[in-house]
């Protein structure tokens, strides 16, 4: 704070000055300036939190409800559980899901043909295979879908607006593009495209493509105003910056280009996860010395390794933790202290921090955990006799949460599951110091793979994976569509978790 002014102190980067700011009895006016989502004018929520800086805490206002969908008690949003499923006779894929602060959900995934989805069927055009994202509301009720044709490259990625208005989407192309917009766009060789979705129907508020780069995007953050990309380039230029390993791309919000940076040596990026007072981390894998402009560095001549850094809003790095051999971050999350929670698998054995870790078998399952200034903290492994990898995680208001897939048996915590098809999707539960609290499965009877987890109001959750065959969740059984050649395709499921 500066002496004789309130002071421009604004840690969370939300355009409002902490509330310690002081110039006798003239003070900022955010209440709590660790916490961006926190702030004068933000819709409450059913948290037990004063969320709008107003003296009061989960007050009825004129605007969304406290806890769309559910119930408000004593400061926590009580949600129902509930599953969609979308599908066709072709093999259908999910990527990524997001949910805003109002426990909204978003996916993003593909579909090859024809698929049926709760709108009424989509068909696939420009290319045999078409990008799509959907809305859910809290309560599961279908908001909108919409589809994405071009020839893409890449997976793509995605985040929802914390404030619920809207949701960005991201990935690459070959050539054709067609976002559904009205503006189609045509052009020889390899780009890169962001589009922000929203409004009653999902309708494209904004888009830029940047030109001529062939690229990869692995993941975004958008704090409801900017934008932040993290990806691998292979050739070409971002807005006149050239790229040829990992790199970051700030946007404004009406989707310009205004910072470029080049991750020297960042083979491979995966994810990104926002920091609670501003800025994220990611974690890549690196080939070579890897050179991010942190205090410290990874990597060396020759050598492979997986690192997680920490970067602040104006895309400076403040730390770097790496490792090498055998292992690979798939996500990565942050809790509102700021400390880091990765997930992912490792190979043979492995020394993450806390002593040698050894592998049953071919591939195992491995949470880590890093302080807020990047230190370790401690490390989880789940074996498998066949292979088993986390590659999703979140956190809730006191633990952790990772989802992904495993085959024959998984040995956590003590305890074994076994999978009743070949690969069965699992959700691995740690309180915030690593102590097992349990796990659960998804059985089918022939394939299924959870791929990503979100956490929201109230503790909500929804995983998002694929499934052929039938599906068991909650004593229900749910089928996948038939392919042409009357066995089973392979379809998406969205699952809601029950917060209570």
């Amino acid at each position: 704070c500066v002496a004789g002014t309130v002071g421009e102190r604004d840690e969370d980067g939300d355009g409002f000055v902490d509330a310690a700011c002081c110039n006798d009895d003239v003070c900022g006016d955010d209440c709590d300036d660790t916490l961006a989502d926190v702030r004068p004018g933000v819709a409450e929520i059913c948290n037990g939190r004063d969320d709008d800086c107003d003296f009061e805490s989960d007050e009825p206002e004129d605007g969304p409800p406290l806890c769309p969908g559910g119930v408000c008690t004593a400061g926590a949003c009580q949600l129902d559980a509930w599953i969609q499923t979308f599908g066709g006779a072709e093999v259908e894929e999910v990527f990524a899901v997001s949910m805003d602060r109002f426990a909204a959900v978003y996916a993003v995934g593909s579909f090859r043909g024809t698929a049926s989805f709760d709108g009424g069927d989509l068909t696939a055009s420009i290319s045999a295979e078409n990008q799509v994202v959907v809305a859910y509301d809290a309560d599961g009720t279908p908001r909108w879908e919409h589809p994405l044709a071009g020839r893409f490259t890449s997976d793509p990625v995605i985040a929802a607006d914390p404030d619920g208005s809207s949701v960005v989407v991201a990935g690459s192309f070959e050539q054709d593009l067609d976002l559904g917009d009205g503006t189609p766009f045509s052009r020889s060789g390899f780009h890169l495209f962001v589009a922000e979705l929203g409004g009653a129907d999902g309708s494209v508020l904004d888009s830029v493509v940047l030109p001529d780069v062939r690229a990869r995007c692995s993941g975004v953050h958008f704090d409801g105003m900017n934008t932040v990309l993290v990806g691998d380039a292979f050739s070409g230029a971002i807005d006149g910056s050239v790229v040829e390993d990992g790199f970051l791309v700030a946007l404004d919000p009406s989707l310009e280009v205004f910072d470029v940076r080049e991750l020297t040596g960042a083979a491979d990026t995966r994810a990104l996860a926002a920091r609670p007072s501003g800025g994220f981390v990611l974690v890549s894998a690196g080939f070579g010395a890897v050179d991010l402009g942190c205090p410290d560095s990874v990597g060396g001549a020759d050598t492979e390794s997986v690192f997680l850094a920490g970067f602040r809003s104006d895309l400076s790095c403040d730390w770097i933790f790496g490792l090498e051999g055998s292992v690979d971050f798939w996500d990565v999350t942050v809790d509102e202290t700021g400390a880091v929670y990765a997930s992912g698998d490792f190979f043979d054995s492995m020394d993450f921090g806390g002593g040698e870790r050894r592998s049953e078998s071919g591939q195992n399952g491995v949470i880590l955990a890093l302080s807020p200034l990047g230190a370790y903290d401690w490390d989880r492994t789940f074996h498998s006799p066949s292979s088993a990898e986390l590659t999703g995680i979140a956190v809730t208001s006191d633990g952790v949460l990772a989802a992904g897939s495993f085959e024959t048996r998984l040995s956590i915590g003590g305890a074994t599951v076994g999978a009743r098809s070949g690969t069965d999707s699992v959700v691995v539960e740690l309180s915030r110091s690593g102590a097992y609290r349990g796990a659960r499965t998804f059985e089918s009877s022939e394939f299924d793979e959870a791929v990503d987890i979100a956490v929201g109001l109230g503790d909500s959750t929804t995983i998002v994976g694929g499934w052929s065959g039938s599906l068991t969740v909650d004593g229900t059984a749910y089928l996948s569509r038939m392919d042409g050649d009357g066995g089973f395709s392979r379809d998406v499921y969205v699952i809601r978790l029950s917060s209570s």
